[in-house]
């Protein structure tokens, strides 16, 4: 049956639009509109947000007649690891030493101000992790005085650039996934007994929830405060495409791959420090363009000629 309200026909678009892209090569507006059977005006307001509607980023280049050509960045499959995975095993003791210094692995973690996490606050975020596989069961934290709901959906735990370990959950009263909660590890107590499992029938968009939809890395636990908000659109060195075109940082992430190689990336908006703490990162590999801020703030923290 053909759709015939707004909402059905956009579902219908938005549906096609998605198998077109997850195909996962090149395609440009007149392509995709006639895929969809819609307008290239509203295949452009469509890839306007691809992250939020797609659940992937998009990239845009030009072919030899200069068409833009629209292709899906798709990350490849996640390969799950063995609880007795050594590789894994090593991340895990890394993060979270004993009491005893840790012994030498293959991997050594060596994030920004990562704080030292004590044994409790280790068995927490385990447990979150765990819980947050199947999601069929909600947690209650037990921190007195805590300004949060405490009855929880933990959905998974995010290693942050600037916060440490954080986990992020949903109030279980939720009605829609909007509403994210990002607790850091650090600010819990290390006692044990902080969680408790309690019985409630999860709603059945929960499983569909993933982390990318809900908050904006790396920008995501930025703590409140007054700092000023920009929109960041930055150029990439092209000896840099090749390992950051299937980078995530922002739901409204937009990337374009220029016919010199270099990768133009925009998103916003973020807090300013944590932007040109971002871009100071890749030193003269970027160039960052747009916001004058930003780019004022970048510059007197940069060393690079």
């Amino acid at each position: 049956m053909r759709a015939t309200t707004g909402r059905a026909v956009s579902a219908t678009i938005l549906q096609r639009l998605h198998q077109a892209l997850a195909q996962g090569e090149p395609l440009s507006y007149q392509q995709l509109a006639e895929h969809a059977g819609c307008t290239v005006r509203s295949v452009r307001n469509y890839l306007d947000q691809p992250a939020q509607l797609f659940g992937f980023p998009i990239e845009k280049s030009r072919d030899p007649q200069h068409r833009v050509l629209v292709r899906a960045i798709l990350a490849p499959p996640v390969v799950p690891l063995s609880d007795v995975d050594p590789f894994h095993e090593a991340f895990l003791h890394a993060l979270f030493p004993n009491d005893a210094p840790p012994t030498p692995g293959p991997v050594v973690v060596a994030l920004p101000s990562l704080p030292r996490y004590g044994r409790h606050q280790a068995l927490v975020a385990r447990r979150w992790a765990d819980h947050s596989r199947t999601r069929t069961q909600a947690l209650r934290l037990r921190v007195p005085d805590f300004a949060i709901n405490p009855n929880l959906w933990p959905l998974g735990v995010v290693i942050h650039q600037h916060a440490g370990v954080v986990l992020v959950g949903l109030p279980c009263d939720a009605k829609a996934p909007t509403q994210p909660l990002a607790i850091e590890l650090h600010r819990l107590p290390d006692e044990p007994d902080l969680l408790d499992p309690i019985d409630r029938n999860p709603p059945a968009w929960l499983n569909d929830v993933t982390l990318d939809q809900l908050i904006d890395l790396p920008f995501c636990a930025a703590p409140p405060g007054d700092d000023a908000m920009v929109d960041v659109h930055v150029r990439f060195d092209a000896s840099l495409t090749d390992r950051l075109r299937h980078c995530v940082w922002h739901r409204s992430q937009l990337m374009v791959l220029r016919t010199d190689g270099q990768l133009d990336v925009r998103f916003g908006p973020v807090p300013l420090r944590l932007a040109a703490s971002w871009a100071c990162s890749f030193g003269s590999g970027v160039t960052v363009l747009g916001d004058k801020r930003l780019r004022k703030t970048v510059k007197k923290r940069s060393f690079s000629p």
